[in-house]
């Protein structure tokens, strides 16, 4: 046995390591997940994050052995793994305290656009540019609340680049202020040429952009309606994409999936694989168009979403297949206390109107304060806390450990068979992943010895 991945430090503190009782029959914790490689068995544990490789022979032996018990690989059969993730996320939060540091920002530089998407949530808002004032109640915010260690910025709109002027100020008067901090952003692409890749890299410390496409030529440039009629922009964009890569610059190509252009998607994937194989900077996954936003408003049948993510995992095994990384390339070292920014004390979102809130997905509803007061309404702060119950299915889930359901979360809270063997294939890949980087740790650390 060899231990590709310890435990996380949150699990250690809280449960330790279980004490082997001899008179009580064990069972394997329902919280694994495997993978076979060519040295042996990966089994991964998901509640701890600890990751072991077994020889095939050593599988049955393992289960009865003390490390596996120890490490809570094995359980008692009468051992409630539902409440024991609970206990653990609760003590997590007491441990990170109520703290006043932010550290994780999404800003909407702007709620205009360029594109003209059907599906686009943001339908009927306002468009309002942040002002530079704004910006300028936007940096005493960030110094107000920062701790001395690195923040991330989140650049959102609308398009973002739709106001780059208040991008250039903000990142301007932060590093001037001796703020340490990284961005990223969700963007159509479209904007992107060399001057603002530059500025990208070395003003806004630019790590990474969501750029999203939607098919190929036809069917892109038909659901997009950007505004511009001069242009290709297809063509564009995804020329946008490899000069953003060369730069050094992580490129998420998201696939927006759904039943009116799946047929189309496997054309664009046949066409990102001849296009970008080979390229480190470009990460490509698949994603379902929320069902509440649908174009018509009509929802899927169960039928429509079996096929429609039986077709997401066939494209994303052949992307895996090609040499694309699916998102979260390893796996986690923490186990989560929260889902995202939405529920997350060290996280908030800055409208253009100088307005807070917690999700990019309510940016004309449920704010919890502004800029100038700070936090006011506690009432709508703790609502994107609340979670749905979970079902008896989920009980017994591997993914458990990692999964929430906020209740003012947009996407579906419709969990199918599909639906968690896709999360378990992503699961399956990060773990080989996870394996292979340990892998090539070992050969370094070797290589430094004889050096």
């Amino acid at each position: 046995m060899i231990i590709v991945q310890k435990s996380a430090e949150l699990v250690e503190k809280t449960l330790g390591k279980q004490k082997k009782d001899f008179n009580v029959a064990y069972r394997p914790i329902s919280f694994l997940i495997s993978k076979s490689v060519n040295d042996g068995l990966l089994v991964y544990n998901v509640m701890t994050k600890c990751v072991v490789l077994l020889d095939d022979r050593d599988i049955n032996a393992f289960m009865k052995s003390d490390f596996a018990v120890e490490n809570w690989f094995c359980v008692p059969a009468d051992f409630d793994e539902y409440t024991t993730v609970f206990q653990i996320r609760k003590f997590g939060s007491l441990f990170l305290g109520n703290s006043n540091v932010i550290d994780k920002y999404t800003i909407l530089t702007t709620s205009d656009c360029n594109a003209r998407c059907f599906y686009c949530y943001e339908q009927g808002v306002p468009k309002i540019p942040m002002s530079l004032e704004t910006a300028d109640m936007v940096i005493k915010y960030v110094l107000a609340h920062y701790g001395g260690k690195k923040i991330r910025i989140n650049w959102f709109g609308g398009e973002p680049l739709y106001n780059v002027k208040v991008i250039d100020y903000i990142s301007k008067e932060l590093t001037q202020h001796g703020v340490d901090f990284v961005s990223n952003m969700i963007s159509n692409g479209y904007l992107f040429d060399s001057s603002i890749i530059k500025k990208a890299k070395d003003l806004w410390n630019l790590q990474w952009v969501q750029i999203t496409l939607d098919g190929t030529e036809k069917v892109y440039n038909k659901t997009k309606r950007f505004i511009y009629k001069d242009i290709n922009p297809f063509r564009k964009v995804t020329q946008n994409i490899e000069e953003i890569s060369k730069c050094g610059i992580t490129v998420y190509i998201r696939l927006n999936v759904d039943k009116y252009n799946v047929d189309d998607i496997y054309s664009l994937v046949d066409y990102i694989i001849e296009k970008y194989s080979g390229n480190s900077y470009i990460y490509v996954y698949l994603h379902q168009l929320y069902e509440n936003i649908q174009k018509g408003g009509v929802k899927r049948t169960n039928e429509e979403r079996v096929r429609l993510f039986a077709d997401m995992r066939f494209l994303e095994s052949r992307l895996a297949a090609s040499g694309f990384r699916v998102i979260g390339k390893r796996l986690p070292t923490i186990l989560p206390i929260n889902a995202c920014m939405a529920d997350s004390n060290s996280a908030i979102m800055i409208l253009p109107s100088g307005k807070l809130g917690r999700c990019e997905h309510y940016i004309d509803s449920f704010f919890c304060g502004d800029l100038e007061n700070g936090i006011t309404n506690q009432v709508n702060y703790k609502l994107f806390e609340e979670l749905e119950p979970y079902g008896q299915q989920c009980k017994k889930c591997a993914f458990l450990p990692d999964c929430f359901s906020l209740r003012k979360c947009a996407k579906s809270k419709i969990c199918l068979p599909v639906m968690r063997d896709r999360i378990f294939d992503k699961q399956r890949i990060k773990l080989e992943n996870t394996y292979k980087y340990f892998i090539n740790k070992k050969k370094e650390r070797s290589r430094r010895r004889w050096n």
